[in-house]
């Protein structure tokens, strides 16, 4: 039997205790850090082999949840959890934001550190082979939420990557940001490139339209 005085380790989630002992394959345990409540048996609580699906485990923010969102299915990473895990590295680690600088900043919200709440937006909102987005919905939004996501086209997502933000002079007078110049041009009877010659200074005006600075790449 266990001694129920003590304060056992995990490999992985931290330190827990013994709330109930059962038998050997029932025991109710307690993690310290989360107050997470489960089963375990005294075996894999000697050996440390216990999990607390409240830790943060993923990048030290984010954690698995309770819940019937599954994380594998015959041996295979589910879609969910793929987006998931894509989505909490992009924001949180260093080594992805090294070759990918315009996430660095990025945030995923709270609701969505548990990978069950995320699991249940997926199954909603999920279209087969689209991918991800958080700022065609909110121009320029850097936090993953369900509000702002939404899932897009690669060609739309690819799209949106490459457009950039202008701050134009109209012709009378006012400042305009400009998304996208192509689009812009297009919509508003303007040749974009010679928007766009004008914005780099290699003309000083079209059609009354000048350049004051570029607002973002």
């Amino acid at each position: 039997m266990l001694d129920t005085t003590l304060i056992y380790d995990s490999i992985n989630y931290g330190k827990f205790r013994v709330l109930n002992y059962i038998n050997a394959n029932t025991v109710v345990i307690e993690f310290i850090k989360t107050n997470y409540k489960t089963i375990a048996t005294s075996k894999h609580i000697k050996s440390g082999a216990v999990k607390d699906l409240l830790y943060p485990i993923v990048r030290g923010v984010a954690f698995f949840g309770v819940g019937t969102h599954k994380c594998n299915d015959n041996g295979k990473r589910t879609e969910k959890y793929r987006a998931w895990n894509s989505m909490i590295d992009r924001c949180y680690s260093e080594k992805v934001q090294e070759s990918n600088p315009a996430y660095k900043g990025c945030t995923v919200c709270d609701e969505w550190l548990n990978f069950q709440n995320f699991g249940a937006w997926f199954d909603k909102n999920y279209i087969e082979g689209y991918q991800l987005d958080k700022d065609i919905k909110i121009d320029g939004n850097r936090v993953y939420s369900p509000g702002a996501c939404l899932f897009v086209s690669q060609k739309d997502n690819s799209t949106k990557a490459k457009a950039k933000e202008y701050l134009m002079i109209d012709p009378s007078g006012c400042e305009v940001k400009i998304y996208n110049m192509k689009s812009f041009c297009n919509d508003n009877g303007l040749c974009w490139k010679q928007m766009s010659a004008v914005f780099v200074g290699n003309h000083g005006e079209h059609k009354g339209w000048t350049a004051k600075q570029e607002f973002k790449v």
